[in-house]
């Protein structure tokens, strides 16, 4: 139950909510920068790839997939609410915590859905609209112990792969370049054994490119923190 203070803190939440919702974005670069003026820090790590993955969007209506409902930090859950809110679409949101979608409840559109629960299961039943962008975001990465992320991302993937076609766009956070882990000698050891043995850098999305190699051609648009991939089409397809 909420004390006062925990129900003054949602009234405050709420009113800042309806302050963002009533500002409308013209252009990607103006909601990137009230998103991120609002929930945000200036300077997050993922700010120019998602300034990216939304030019990639062109400003037209989209359906969108996250794994990992985001109410804190990147706060990417109303980034995407706000993206559909403003030119259409839909916006699935799932995650096995309830925490991040009851924060959020009241606070995103009609047009946006949670669904809470595992987000392998949901996306291997199909029983949603295949999305013009998939964002992984589940499971973080622990350069302590990275298999379990990396694992977990590849599920993932491999649960939405069937439905891939040209165009899409996969979003895959915390899957950090070289720029990022340049000093190898500062890396946990499991996460040194990680490189050694895979010969990939640990991320959730670090065996993510090579599966989809098998099958389809596609190219990085962009690899920060997070990366960006567009799907160009199927391998051998007649």
């Amino acid at each position: 139950m909420r004390g006062p203070r925990g129900y003054f803190d949602l009234f405050q939440l709420l009113i800042k909510n309806s302050r963002y919702q009533q500002k409308q974005y013209a252009s990607p670069a103006q909601l990137i920068e009230g998103h991120f003026a609002f929930w945000s820090t200036p300077n997050h790590v993922n700010r120019n790839i998602f300034r990216l993955t939304l030019n990639e969007l062109q400003g037209r209506p989209a359906k969108i997939i996250e794994t990992g409902t985001s109410a804190w930090g990147t706060d990417s859950t109303r980034l995407w609410d706000s993206y559909i809110r403003n030119v259409g679409g839909s916006f699935v949101s799932i995650d096995i915590r309830k925490a991040a979608s009851s924060r959020l409840k009241w606070q995103t559109s009609s047009r946006t859905s949670f669904q809470i629960c595992d987000s392998v299961e949901f996306l291997a039943k199909k029983k949603y609209e295949p999305a013009d962008l998939y964002f992984l975001d589940s499971w973080d990465l622990d350069l302590s112990d990275p298999l379990p992320s990396a694992e977990h991302g590849l599920k993932e993937f491999l649960a939405i792969k069937p439905l891939l076609i040209p165009g899409n766009l996969l979003l895959i956070d915390d899957t950090p370049s070289e720029t990022f882990l340049v000093d190898y000698k500062n890396l946990p050891p499991n996460s040194l054994t990680f490189i050694e043995k895979y010969k990939v850098l640990p991320g959730k999305g670090a065996f993510i490119p090579q599966a989809l190699a098998r099958d389809f051609e596609f190219e990085i648009l962009a690899h920060e923190y997070a990366i960006l991939l567009r799907i160009l089409g199927k391998k051998n397809a007649t």
